[in-house]
């Protein structure tokens, strides 16, 4: 806790306390109360919830008449049920870490121990060599995965060239290689920064009104609060408040954009108009999942390339931190404020054009593409067909990512793949990236891209708790509408909708323990400069803990 929130806690106990001065002896003058009323006060302030009366007990700093100092003996008890609260936390953490292994981890250990004990009794390099081979195949989770494309020119006669056709045409890994290679040749050519960093210099676009509001004019004015959004701190409602809601989507798009140097990509004008289009597509009836959730997601996507340094660790050119920051802006585009599994449930139109399978994040995709193909808003008109082809590509794979239902598999794949790499704080962090060749270097830069922006959209968990808090009120407040349409329609109740049952608080530490700590703590260890939402959702999870709502939290209720 911090200070004003630990001294709010201790006056609490001792107002309570004071109102009771008669039955435990409390001097005013001194500020002490009697040794034998400990037994009192422990039961008076219910400690018996977190901590023994043995533990208080040895709490107690006496003075030569049997008194105890009311204001000490407060402080180190707050201190010791927060200790001891960690400790839980940190042993629960363990077991939900250790439920993330998988089969494939242990044949991975397996395999490496035997590798270190033949190394003591065989030279045969060959052997090595297979067993390595095995291990990094199972890594990647590519054991599966054909390896006819090796054997194509070597294996297939000259005179049966109709078969290598057809299978270039279907496979997947031809493909990627077609692609990135046609890319790879445009970026040759390209005046693209390497790193994607903005050059030194003047922004002329953003001091000429061509845009909705004059909001490109009006850069200026709000340029004191731009430095605050490459915070991992930031406040997005305190900004919001400052510039105006509608302004603020659109301000901080450009702003990324202008950081990274991206504006020789796009037709600034038409951008503009885009994000235009991508703060209407979101809907202000819906409390959470709308436009400042999108533009939080993509601030914290922003960090991921800066603090994180995304960007050098996965070798990312302009085209990838373009196609990353427009798939944080449009992650949850046209989101209604219902669950998939309500969609599937009440077989919506959304789940019958997705077949079921991410009915949301599929239906945001699509959304976002319908407006980037209207010519009005197509900023992305300047890029080369394959550059098109890549970014769409990234960009699809990144929100589709953003499904719960892939949490658990690919948490699992990115603790094996940084565990067999030995990646730990920041050591061997460039391993996450497999460039045996092109096409694996795609998609091993999507697959850390795709865990990145996942752990974005569950980041609100990790802000300071005063951000944490308004961000869990306004997702329950969909939870509960959901739940409250769910049994209108005599649908089954969703989990956690139900606003007769659920105790928003007691939600939380599960939620931050369970979920959001680890995919964050792996990928801390890759990129450790973003250490900061791990300590912020630790003592998250302890404050939700000892939370008591407020009469105002509790109108969500419906009371």
């Amino acid at each position: 806790m911090s200070k004003i929130e630990s001294s709010s806690q201790v006056k609490h106990w001792r107002s309570f306390l004071t109102h009771q001065h008669e039955i435990i002896e409390y001097d005013a003058t001194s500020n002490t109360f009697n040794n034998k009323h400990l037994i009192l006060v422990y039961d008076f302030l219910r400690l018996s919830q977190h901590v023994t009366f043995v533990e208080v007990q040895n709490l107690v700093k006496k003075s030569d008449n049997d008194l105890i100092d009311l204001d000490i003996f407060l402080e180190d008890a707050e201190k010791l049920i927060l200790r001891k609260t960690d400790s839980k936390l940190s042993e629960d953490y363990h077991h939900v870490m250790k439920g993330f292994q998988t089969p494939a981890d242990k044949i991975v250990q397996s395999l490496g121990k035997l590798r270190l004990f033949l190394q003591t009794k065989t030279k045969d390099q060959n052997l090595f060599k297979e067993l390595n081979f095995a291990i990094n195949n199972i890594n990647h989770r590519s054991i599966y995965r054909s390896n006819f494309d090796e054997y194509l020119t070597k294996e297939i006669s000259k005179g049966n060239s109709e078969i290598i056709d057809w299978l270039n045409e279907y496979s997947e890994a031809q493909t990627e290689q077609t692609n990135i290679g046609a890319l790879k040749l445009l970026k040759q050519n390209s005046s693209m920064s390497p790193n994607g960093r903005k050059s030194k210099g003047d922004i002329p676009f953003l001091k000429r009104s061509i845009t909705i509001r004059s909001l490109l004019s009006e850069y200026e004015q709000y340029e004191e609060f731009f430095e605050d959004s490459l915070k991992q701190e930031f406040n997005l409602f305190n900004f919001s408040d400052a510039v105006g809601r509608e302004r603020t989507l659109p301000l901080l798009a450009i702003n990324m954009l202008i950081n990274h140097g991206l504006e020789s990509l796009i037709n600034e004008q038409k951008y503009a108009l885009f994000l235009g289009q991508v703060y209407s597509a979101y809907r202000r009836d819906v409390s959470y999942h709308n436009d400042l959730h999108g533009i939080d997601v993509a601030q914290v996507a922003n960090l991921f390339l800066n603090d994180g340094d995304l960007i050098q660790i996965a070798e990312l050119d302009n085209i990838d931190i373009l196609a990353f920051l427009t798939a944080g802006l449009c992650h949850d585009l046209g989101h209604d404020g219902f669950t998939n599994g309500y969609h599937q449930n009440a077989i919506s139109d959304r789940a019958i054009r997705t077949n079921d399978v991410s009915v949301q994040e599929s239906y945001h995709v699509a959304e976002a593409f319908a407006i980037i193909k209207k010519q009005e808003f197509n900023f992305l008109e300047t890029l080369k067909p394959e550059e098109f082809r890549i970014l769409r590509k990234r960009m699809i794979g990144c929100i589709l990512a953003t499904d719960m239902a892939k949490h658990f598999a690919d948490v699992s794949q990115l603790k094996s793949l940084a565990e067999s790499k030995q990646i730990k704080n920041g050591q061997n962090q460039g391993m996450i990236i497999n460039k045996e060749n092109e096409a694996s270097l795609f998609k091993s830069q999507q697959f850390i891209m795709e865990l990145c922006l996942h752990a974005c959209d569950l980041s609100q968990q990790a802000r300071n708790f005063e951000v944490s808090q308004k961000w869990c009120y306004l997702v329950f407040e969909e939870f509960f509408n959901q739940g409250d349409v769910e049994v209108d329609q005599g649908l089954p109740i969703s989990f956690y909708c139900n606003r007769k049952t659920t105790k928003v608080p007691e939600t939380q530490p599960g939620f931050i323990n369970g979920i959001v700590l680890p995919l964050w703590t792996t990928l801390v260890d890759i990129m450790p400069g973003m250490s900061g939402f791990i300590e912020r959702a630790k003592s998250n999870s302890i404050k939700w803990a000892e939370y008591e709502e407020s009469e105002e939290d509790k109108k969500i209720y419906g009371a």
